[in-house]
């Protein structure tokens, strides 16, 4: 049996639920018109460019290779794909990330603006979180520190989704400097 979250897992097409449309698409309002636009784990449907504003430029990035155009990365392994962007987006990531702090200390590197998803703990119960391969539990107090020393401001953020045990917030962060 493939583990949830794992490398085998997310090769499967099956993996990714086409509910995640809304949240692409309540990401894109987080997005400036005609930026440059990099999707790190974009998955088979890349629906986030769907959603874009006008005259954005997408640069689909996973750890698997859905078409030609799908650049290679592997946050865990600290492998990013060349470039300079204005948007790096994270959505349906960081929970499955044991060193979160590598994607934003990337896009701190490459980007002005960041755009990532996240699903809160609501109870002390995590258990559920290993249920879907969650491999960290960040509060909202201590995702804002996970910003703050990488050097991110939150300029923004909405609930996407609240369940019995999580709050899925869309947060758009800027680089501090």
């Amino acid at each position: 049996m493939v583990r949830i979250g794992s490398r085998d897992y997310w090769r499967d097409g099956q993996s990714y639920p086409d509910d995640w449309r809304a949240r692409s698409a309540q990401a894109a309002r987080f997005i400036s018109p005609g930026a440059v636009v990099l999707d790190i784990g974009c998955g088979p449907h890349m629906a986030l460019r769907d959603y874009l504003p006008d005259g954005c430029s997408y640069i689909p990035a996973d750890i698997h290779q859905w078409t030609p155009d799908v650049r290679h990365v592997d946050v865990d392994a600290n492998t990013f794909p060349e470039g300079v962007f204005d948007f790096v987006v994270l959505l349906g990531v960081l929970e499955f990330l044991t060193e979160p702090e590598l994607a934003f200390a990337f896009a701190r590197r490459r980007a002005t603006a960041m755009v990532v998803s996240y699903c809160h703990p609501t109870t002390s119960d995590i258990q559920s979180r290993d249920i879907n391969g969650w491999v960290n539990a960040f509060s909202m107090d201590d995702f804002c520190k996970l910003a703050a020393e990488s050097r991110w401001q939150i300029a923004r953020s909405e609930t996407f989704r609240v369940q019995p045990r999580t709050r899925q917030m869309i947060y758009q962060l800027l680089r501090g400097d």
